[in-house]
Parts: C-alpha cells; sequence; structure tokens
C-alpha cells in the first residue's frame, strides 16, 4: 500500500489550528466533502492550481501550502485566520 499524501499531515494541523472541520474546508474552498476527507485521508493532495484558493481557505500563504504537500510541515504558518465561528 501506498504512503499517505504528506498534504494530510499539513492540512491536519492548519484545521486543527483554526478549530474547522472537513465540510468547513469544502464550503470555503467550494468543492466537495469527498475531495476534502480524501485529502485528509491522504489519498492524494491538491493541484498545484489550488494552492492560491487553500492558502486563503486556511489563513496561510500558497508557499506553505506547497512546502505542506511536499511534506515540509511548518510549525507557524505565515498568517492566520480567525477561528471558524
Amino acid at each position: 500500500m501506498d504512503a499517505p499524501h504528506p498534504f494530510a499531515a499539513f492540512l491536519l494541523q492548519r484545521m486543527d489550528a483554526l478549530g474547522i472541520k472537513p465540510p468547513d474546508v469544502a464550503a470555503r474552498l467550494g468543492m466537495s466533502e469527498a475531495n476534502v476527507y480524501a485529502w485528509v485521508a491522504g489519498a492524494y493532495g491538491p493541484s498545484s492550481a489550488r494552492f492560491a484558493s487553500i492558502a486563503a481557505a486556511l489563513g496561510c500563504t500558497a508557499a506553505d501550502v506547497a512546502l505542506g504537500a511536499a511534506g515540509i510541515v511548518s510549525a507557524e504558518p505565515t498568517a492566520d485566520l480567525p477561528p471558524a465561528a
């Protein structure tokens, strides 16, 4: 079996920091919850074309997302959004 995609760890870290769940991420990105759950499960990661929108949804930069997708998870992202209401 293949190893989980490294984006999963980054996504879980950001969701935890923001106090949000996969449905919240899906809503912020205007995409299906199934895709976000697949990211969380490590089935696959996002395309680089989505990095900017993911960054906006997760309160970080596109560079943070790119590094997360590469398996380099920053302990301190460069920007933060307030927690979900």
